[in-house]
This record gives C-alpha cells, structure tokens and sequence, in this order.
C-alpha cells in the first residue's frame, strides 16, 4: 500500500486487503561484512536507500552514517551493495520476504528505530466501483485487521470521503475526528504490490 496515489481515482475502490507482511525495514549488508546491525556499523559507513523517510530516521540514530540515494529494483540494489558501491543498505522486509531474499536481512530494524511508511508490507486489491460481482470477490478474502491498520493512517482528502462513504454505505459510525497531531499529510502512496 505504500505506493499507491494517496488521491486515488474516484472510479476505483480497494476493496480488500490481503494479510500483512513484516512492515518494519531491514539492514541488508554483504556475506562478509563483520557488522550485522545498524548499532554496530562503523563511523562513515554509507547506506543506500531511496527514501527520504528512511534517510531522516538513520540519521536521527546515526548521524556518524552517511546514507546516499541508490535506486533500482531490489536486485540491482543488492548487486550495487555486493559490489561495494555502498556498506548497506535499508529495504523492506516485506520485498525482501516476498522475493525470498529474506536471509539477505542482517536485521530487521525496530519500529521506534525506522518506523515503516503507512501500508508498508500491504498488499490492496484495487477494483472498480461499479463492478459488483468483483467486489463481492474480493471481500471474501479482505484482511479485517490489515484493512484497519491501513486504515487507521492519516489519511488524504479523496481517501477520507472514500472511507466515510464506504463505512456510511456499510451501515458502519463515520469516521471519529483525529487529534491534531494526527491530521498531518500522508506521505503514504500506496499500489496494489508494496516492498
């Protein structure tokens, strides 16, 4: 879910979520590295990740790490770290785990260390609107408790009406106000497959 548009096109509808995968991020190093966590990597170690978020918390830990923008598929990203083009690198568990690469993660990072992007590790299944019969598919196999957990993010203008409409229609309470310290943008983007 991580991926996906937080302004989704109003024809559409996730209309399940499948069970959750690991949402934390993971430290991915080489076979040989002598360091397998992110407390024991030395001063000036480079990091390779895409994300911003990521880069904020790392540094937030470690400000003695430099972490630098390394892009690609996992595969590519792992071949630039086996190659020493960088010491580590921070990816999702989930990607990793999916792509049964999850003995490439040296650790799997803490919450409270990285907290993960909202929906990371969650797959949606996305369906028009007007399409019944898919719909009604696709709720037998929704994840109750993945749908809340997603959910239960800050949410977009567009997902907001979406939500309210989708629980109004299903006889379900709107949506109780959020906190202020709970209504800043997402920066949850979602798409049907997250690693």
């Amino acid at each position: 879910m991580k991926d996906v548009p937080t302004d989704q096109d109003p024809r559409l509808s996730i209309a399940a979520y499948l069970s959750r995968a690991d949402a934390r991020d993971a430290l991915v190093v080489r076979s040989d590295a002598t360091f397998r966590s992110l407390a024991d990597l030395p001063p000036g170690s480079r990091i390779g990740t895409d994300s911003p978020r990521r880069t904020g918390f790392l540094l937030a830990q470690r400000p003695d790490l430099v972490v630098h923008a390394l892009h690609g598929n996992v595969d590519t990203r792992l071949k630039r770290l086996d190659s020493g083009e960088t010491d580590a690198l921070v990816l999702a568990c989930a990607g990793l785990d999916r792509l049964g690469l999850g003995d490439r993660i040296a650790e799997r990072l803490a919450p409270k260390i990285v907290p993960p992007a909202p929906g990371q590790g969650a797959i949606a299944i996305q369906i028009r609107r007007d399409d019944a019969r898919m719909l009604a598919l696709a709720a037998a196999i929704d994840d109750p408790r993945t749908r809340r957990a997603v959910e239960a993010v800050p949410l977009g203008p567009a997902r907001i009406s979406h939500a309210r409409s989708r629980r109004s229609s299903a006889g379900a309470p709107a949506l109780q106000q959020r906190s202020a310290a709970s209504n800043r943008p997402s920066h949850g983007r979602s798409l049907a497959v997250s690693s």
